[in-house]
């Protein structure tokens, strides 16, 4: 590639690209619209002609290891690989020489994403040879593709020898017996999710389990929903609870849908019900979309809408005529608009002529301009050039601008220089920054010079800047020498720091020794400064101590402690002790109060009591408080009930009343009324108050009924009426009967209350 300088000016300011405009201490711690258009009636298409397929020939003999190896490196090296064509040479390929074809394309990956590699070579391997693979993947240098080359071949082991896996298995530490229990369970779960779901609660902490706990009833929801479900009640609740109950009742509609949805109304969790009756209405749908809308509007408030809105969705890709026919005939405006907005997308998907012509006799309003973005959103999927052209007819203005943006997100991934033309054409300042980056990346990775000489062309500023990282992360790809060297040429400045650290960033992605080794040897502290940052990532995760060595020569300063912090996090995931051992040879008191917290946080991401015992013993002060936070940060989100108890007990401050709104937000998405009752046992004072507001803040949206009881806690009475008002409010716009009910012997103000009303009424 012909060597192309492009120096680029001090950024400049350029104007915001115009939105849519759419409607609608310290004591020790302790331990552990009207007006639619006339109805139209939408044919029903024909049946589109199958495009001609060029089929690849079968291989119909057993492949030597040579053969094997190149035709799989061939099918991992286009962008969208073809897993059918990968397993017919897999089923060609000789059992023995599946370990040295593994390993070539792992070690020699030229191109190939190694992922790929691990899921489907070398699991395959590990079900005819698991101990060599096992051993193979031990062997690997780098740490996140031996762990889960680790994972992969436990899962495969699980499958001929599920008690030799788990002795396995339970020798590993820290991400990697993260990840081998994860693959581990799943492999159990499928041949039997009881005798998993036992292994789990045998061999694994609490914390452990709830990761993967939920992923084996997922698999069991897949043959007996029912008996998923019973076993789902029985564990302890976190944030992944809905997605999977909704999941389970999914598979249940399959079979049985009034079954299904007559459960899932009984279920007493508002949350879990509302998603179990979605997941519900939605398989209906399939089997009877007439009979699943009118069941959909049985309900009432945000549940009706967003139930409605996946049934006429669903209707509409089998039947799209119909469902425009039930969206038209809707006598509730609300129920025609949720319709509309549905089945816009597939309406545009399959005939675009006329549902933009529906759009160009459509009112303008706020729907319009939703329902346009819509269009425009599927017609930029299906054909990019008539999307194109429809938008330069489009009068300009805020939804022309917000069109072109739709275009350009997709465009630049299909035909980036198509989008870079469009973006040439258009006036500074009136597209995001993003779609130049995205556009001169994706041009680069076809025609590096080409994108250069465009991003070139560009008037200087924001967008010529974010074209230019753009375009030389794709460069980095495969010449970052290059790359660095267009890069360090920028003017200083923070410009010049984003795009060394974009470049240094790709560069140890794909060869971490050379960009260590060009680190080392910049003289400008600057220039160092800001690469530094973007290599600590990978860095620390291959060599710390060699990366705290370097961080030891930075200059003192902010950077250097945010480099060594970093260093510290990823460190910490695989060694915590290590990792901490160093951070408390530290004397920097700065530097302590950055590494600590950091180290710490990643070691709760994997043992959150083990971390919560260690910062028990730190003396007291602003690292120990940080790294009290990170640990509550990672132990709620599995396990609000433990995180609590320990939380409960720091004295009053402001690390008790942060720790406690982080555990009150934590536990409000898994089980709201077990939060409640906590929070009700703890005494009177501002963490009370403040972990009370939490709750309310995180239930007031989906949850009005329970919110409101939670806010008659807050004792201070400007907070308590606060927290009522935006309960009312948003309980209106979810269901109207119910809020008024409640409002109407709400403890607050009748001015307050006449406030809200009137503001109801006026948003009718």
């Amino acid at each position: 590639m012909r060597k192309f300088l492009l120096i680029v000016p001090v950024l400049l300011a350029v104007a915001a690209f115009a939105g849519y405009q759419a409607g609608k201490r310290q004591a020790p711690l302790p331990t552990p619209v009207t007006g639619l258009p006339a109805p139209v009636v939408v044919a029903k298409p024909k049946p589109a002609l199958p495009k001609p397929v060029t089929p690849q020939p079968p291989i119909g003999k057993q492949l030597s290891a040579a053969e094997a190896e190149q035709q799989l490196r061939d099918i991992l090296s286009l962008p969208s690989p073809k897993l059918d064509r990968l397993y017919e040479v897999l089923a060609a390929t000789s059992p023995g020489d599946l370990g040295n074809i593994t390993r070539n394309l792992l070690l020699t990956p030229r191109g190939i994403p190694t992922y790929l590699v691990t899921n489907h070579l070398l699991s395959r391997w590990a079900e005819s040879d698991p101990m060599a693979a096992l051993q193979f993947a031990e062997s690997l240098p780098e740490r996140s593709q031996r762990s889960f080359a680790i994972a992969a071949a436990i899962g495969a082991l699980a499958r001929v020898d599920p008690a030799q896996a788990v002795t396995y298995a339970e020798k590993l530490t820290g991400e990697e017996r993260q990840n081998a229990w994860s693959t581990l369970t799943r492999s159990l779960a499928e041949s039997d999710p009881a005798g998993a779901l036992a292994a789990i609660k045998q061999h694994l902490t609490p914390y452990e389990a709830s990761r993967v706990y939920y992923s084996v009833i997922s698999i069991w929801a897949a043959r007996d929903p029912q008996a998923a479900l019973i076993a789902l009640q029985e564990l302890p609740l976190n944030n992944q609870r809905d997605y999977v109950l909704a999941n389970i009742f999914g598979r249940w509609a399959e079979s049985d849908p009034q079954a299904a949805l007559s459960r899932a109304m009984q279920l007493s969790d508002t949350s879990a019900r509302k998603a179990a009756i979605r997941r519900v209405l939605g398989e209906m749908a399939d089997q009877n979309a007439p009979q699943a809308a009118q069941t959909a509007m049985q309900f009432s408030g945000r549940l009706r809408d967003e139930a409605l809105a996946g049934v006429m969705s669903s209707w509409a890709k089998h039947d799209l005529a119909a469902a425009m026919q039930w969206a038209q005939a809707a006598t509730d405006e609300n129920d025609r608009k949720t319709a509309l907005r549905s089945i816009m997308p597939e309406w545009t998907r399959t005939d675009a002529q006329a549902a933009l012509k529906y759009l160009a006799d459509f009112p303008s309003s706020s729907l319009k301009l939703e329902l346009t973005g819509s269009a425009l959103s599927a017609l930029s999927q299906s054909d990019p050039q008539a999307a194109v052209e429809w938008v330069q007819s489009l009068p300009a203005g805020t939804a022309k601008r917000n069109a072109i943006s739709q275009i350009l997100s997709r465009m630049s991934n299909q035909d980036p220089a198509t989008a870079a033309q469009l973006l040439s054409t258009l006036p500074p300042g009136s597209s995001s920054s993003y779609h130049y980056q995205s556009v001169a990346q994706n041009l680069a990775a076809q025609d590096p010079e080409k994108a250069l000489a465009w991003v070139q062309s560009l008037a200087p500023g924001n967008s010529q800047n974010e074209a230019l990282r753009g375009a030389l992360r794709a460069i980095a790809e495969t010449d970052p020498a290059h790359a660095m060297e267009i890069a360090s040429q920028v003017p200083p400045g923070r410009n010049r720091e984003n795009t060394i650290q974009s470049v240094i960033s790709t560069w140890g992605n794909q060869d971490l020794d050379s960009a260590v080794q060009w680190l080392k040897g910049v003289s400008d502290e600057s220039l160092k400064l800001a690469a530094s940052q973007s290599l600590s990532y990978q860095w620390s995760r291959e060599s710390p101590a060699d990366a705290v060595a370097f961080g030891a020569t930075l200059p003192e300063g902010s950077k250097r402690n945010d480099f060594l912090s970093n260093v510290a996090r990823q460190w910490a995931q695989n060694d915590a002790t290590a990792a901490l051992n160093w951070a408390n040879t530290l004397t920097d008191p700065k530097l302590r109060e950055s590494v600590i917290p950091s180290a710490v946080g990643a070691w709760a991401s994997l043992s959150p009591v083990e971390a919560a015992n260690y910062v028990a013993t730190l003396p007291a002060g602003k690292a120990q408080d940080s790294a009290a936070l990170q640990v509550i940060s990672s132990w709620s989100r599995e396990d609000p009930a433990g995180t609590a108890q320990w939380a409960s007990a720091f004295p009053e401050g402001d690390l008790r009343v942060n720790a406690l709104r982080q555990v009150a937000s934590s536990w409000a998405s898994a089980d709201p009324n077990g939060a409640l009752t906590w929070l009700g046992t703890l005494p009177s004072g501002k963490s009370r108050d403040t972990a009370f507001g939490s709750l309310v803040d995180n239930l007031s949206y989906n949850e009005p009924a329970i919110a409101a009881v939670a806010a008659l806690n807050i004792g201070d009475e400007n907070n308590r009426n606060q927290r009522l008002e935006s309960i009312a409010r948003n309980w209106l716009n979810m269901d109207e009967k119910s809020a008024l009910t409640w409002l109407n012997q709400a403890p607050l103000p009748q001015d307050k209350k006449e406030r809200i009303l009137k503001s109801n009424e006026s948003n009718r």
